[in-house]
């Protein structure tokens, strides 16, 4: 969805990697599309589509306010997709075996997220898994119908 709170909370994590030349890339649900109405049905805020369309649209414009730091010698790069996501995916460093992280937190129906299962994988812990949820990542970044969000 729109990880306002992640890029709220963590927006100075965020500007140092990009401070020093860092990538970061963001799939998101696309907030004007079709699913938006799947998630108002699947959430257990019971939000309407208006309200999560704005916090999907909010986190966005703060993404788009950390590209824009003159000081920022790294680039963020995020694409939208018209679904809705079976999982939230965080994924650090994955280029590099001994130091990537992946952490999962499954999207169950109409569950908070303090009750969303999750896990963290690493390369060294879980070979399969890190891999699959890294090929996972770079799937939906390359699939046809990832839109480049326009900045």
């Amino acid at each position: 969805m729109g990880q306002g709170r992640l890029i709220t909370a963590y927006g100075g994590q965020l500007q140092r990697i990009l401070s020093r030349g860092g990538t970061i890339r963001f799939i998101l649900t696309d907030p004007d599309g079709q699913s938006m109405n799947m998630l108002e049905d699947r959430g257990s805020s019971r939000a309407n589509v208006s309200s999560i369309r704005q916090s999907h649209l909010a986190a966005l414009s703060r993404l788009i306010s950390l590209s824009r730091i003159s000081s920022n010698k790294g680039k963020v790069e995020i694409k939208v997709m018209d679904t809705v996501m079976p999982y939230t995916l965080y994924g650090f460093d994955l280029q590099d075996s001994k130091k990537g992280r992946i952490f999962v937190w499954l999207s169950p129906f109409r569950e908070p997220s303090e009750n969303r299962p999750g896990f963290m994988l690493s390369h060294q812990t879980s070979p399969k898994w890190f891999k699959f949820f890294q090929e996972q990542f770079h799937k939906m970044w390359d699939f046809e119908k990832a839109k480049n969000y326009e900045m």
